[in-house]
C-alpha cells in the first residue's frame, strides 16, 4: 500500500503545490485527475524522491510503500523524449541486458515478448510518439528491482485504438499484484479496469466519482475568408509516410489529419512547417509556391513534445516582443496569467502547451499546426483553447490538427484527411 502523510511541497516558497496532502492507496489500479497545473506531475516527481533533487523543489512529509520509505516506483513518463539515449532501440536494450535488475538478458527476447520487434532497428528519432510511448511503458516494466508500484503520466496519450487495447491488456495482469497509478484527464477506455478515481485539487486529494464522457465544446470550420486559399499540398510523399498526400485548405479553415501510430503524421506536420525538407511534392503557400524558408516564416507546428520547442528558462522570456496589452489578454482567456513567470520545469504540460498555442496565434502565422492536440487538457482548458482557436479561424488563420484520436472528430466540425 501507498501511504502520504502530511505532505507538503513547493518550488517556490510563496506558493505551495501540497498543503498538508494526505493519501493512501492500495494494490490495484487507481486514476488521479486534476486541472491543468494542479500538481499531478509534481506529485509523481515526489513520490519517486527527484522533485527536490533535479527540480529544485521542497518536499516535507512522510511516503511509505508497504510501510517502508526505501522505495522505487516504476515511472512512466509524459515526456517519451527523456526515456530515450541510444540511437536504435536495439542498442537500448542491449545495453539495459548488462543490468542485471533487468528481467531479460537477450534484447530479442524484450522485443518479442512487448511486441515491438518491427522498432527495434528503426532509429529512435524516427519513432513516432505513439511507438516511443508503447517502448517507454515496456521498458518501465521490465525492471525486476522496482517496488510493485507504477506511476504512469497520461500513458494512453499518443497511443492508438490497437496500442491502447494491447495496453489494457497488461494492465490487467499488472494490477493483480501492483499499485498502479495512472494520472491524467482520459480514462474512459480503461474505464472497466480502474478501481477508483481521485481529484488533485488546491494542493489537497480527494475520492470521487468517474465522471461522464462530455460534449463540452465544438469549434466549426467556417469562415468568410474560406474561399481564399492558405496551403496547398501537391502528391506529398516522404520515407515515414505510408501513403501520398494532397490536399487544399483555405483561410479560416480547419482540418484533421488522421492516422494511427506510425504513419507519418508527425513527419507530415514537420514537412509544413519547414522543419523537414527531403521530402518529395510541391507546397504553395498563399498561392505561391513555398521553400523551407517560407514555411518555417508563415507557418508554426505546436509539437507533440513542448519541450522540444520551448527553450528559455522562463515562459515570460518568449514573448518579451508581443504587444503587452494583447500577450496579458490571452494569457487571461488561458488561465496562464500568474503561470507567465514561472520556470518552464515547473509548468505542467497541458500549461506549456497553451503556452505554445498562445504563441502562433500572437505572432499572427497564417497557419497553426498541433500535433496531437488536447493531450494534457482539463475541460475548462479545452473550453479556452477550441474559443482562442475560433477567434484565430475568424481573424483569417487556418489551423491542421494531426491525431491518431477519432474522437476529435466529435468536437471539431471539419474535413478530415486520413494516412
Amino acid at each position: 500500500m501507498l501511504e502520504i502523510k502530511n505532505l507538503y511541497f513547493y518550488y517556490i516558497k510563496e506558493n505551495l503545490i501540497f498543503e498538508n496532502l494526505n493519501f493512501s492507496c492500495p494494490k490495484g489500479c487507481f486514476a488521479i485527475t486534476g486541472p491543468n497545473g494542479s500538481g499531478k506531475t509534481t506529485l509523481i516527481r515526489v513520490i519517486s524522491k527527484v522533485s527536490d533533487a533535479l527540480y529544485g523543489g521542497k518536499t516535507e512529509g512522510e511516503i511509505k510503500f508497504d510501510e517502508s520509505a526505501n522505495f522505487t516506483p516504476s515511472v512512466v513518463l509524459q515526456n517519451n523524449d527523456s526515456n530515450i539515449f541510444c540511437e536504435t532501440a536495439f542498442e537500448e536494450v542491449s545495453f539495459f541486458c548488462l543490468n542485471k535488475n533487468f528481467i531479460f538478458k537477450n534484447p530479442s527476447d524484450f522485443f518479442k515478448h512487448w511486441g515491438l520487434e518491427n522498432i527495434k532497428d528503426i532509429r529512435t528519432d524516427r519513432l513516432s510518439y505513439g511507438q516511443k510511448q508503447k517502448y517507454s511503458i515496456s521498458l518501465a516494466l521490465s525492471f525486476s528491482n522496482r517496488a510493485n508500484l507504477v506511476l504512469m503520466d497520461e500513458p494512453l496519450a499518443f497511443l492508438d485504438a490497437d496500442n491502447i487495447d494491447s495496453f489494457k491488456k497488461t494492465l490487467s495482469e499488472l494490477k493483480k499484484n501492483n499499485t498502479v497509478l495512472i494520472f491524467g484527464h482520459r480514462f474512459e477506455e480503461l474505464s472497466d479496469l480502474i478501481d477508483g478515481y481521485f481529484l488533485l485539487k488546491s494542493g489537497k486529494i480527494s475520492e470521487i466519482e468517474p465522471q461522464k464522457k462530455e460534449k463540452a465544446v465544438f469549434i466549426e470550420s467556417k469562415s468568410d475568408l474560406s474561399e481564399r486559399e492558405s496551403i496547398k499540398l501537391e502528391k506529398i510523399t516522404h520515407k515515414n509516410m505510408r501513403k501520398k498526400v494532397d490536399f487544399t485548405l483555405r483561410k479560416g479553415e480547419i482540418k484533421i489529419v488522421y492516422g494511427p501510430n506510425g504513419s507519418g503524421k508527425t513527419t507530415l506536420c514537420k514537412i509544413i512547417s519547414g522543419i523537414l525538407g527531403d521530402f518529395d511534392g510541391e507546397i504553395y503557400l498563399n498561392g505561391l509556391k513555398a521553400d523551407k524558408n517560407r514555411l518555417l516564416k508563415r507557418v508554426f507546428p505546436v509539437l507533440a513534445n513542448p519541450d522540444t520547442q520551448i527553450i528559455s528558462r522562463k515562459i515570460s522570456d518568449i514573448f518579451n516582443n508581443f504587444n503587452k496589452k494583447e500577450t496579458e489578454e490571452m494569457f487571461r482567456k488561458l488561465n496562464l496569467y500568474f503561470k507567465k513567470d514561472y520556470y518552464v520545469s515547473h509548468l505542467s504540460y497541458g500549461e506549456k502547451q497553451k503556452f505554445l498555442i498562445s504563441y502562433g496565434v500572437l505572432s499572427k502565422k497564417d497557419l497553426i499546426l498541433i500535433d496531437e492536440p488536447f493531450l494534457s487538457f482539463d475541460k475548462e482548458s479545452e473550453r479556452s483553447v477550441f474559443e482562442v482557436l475560433s477567434d484565430y479561424l475568424k481573424s483569417g488563420g487556418s489551423v491542421l490538427f494531426f491525431t491518431h484520436r477519432k474522437d476529435i472528430s466529435e468536437v471539431i466540425d471539419c474535413d478530415i484527411i486520413e494516412l
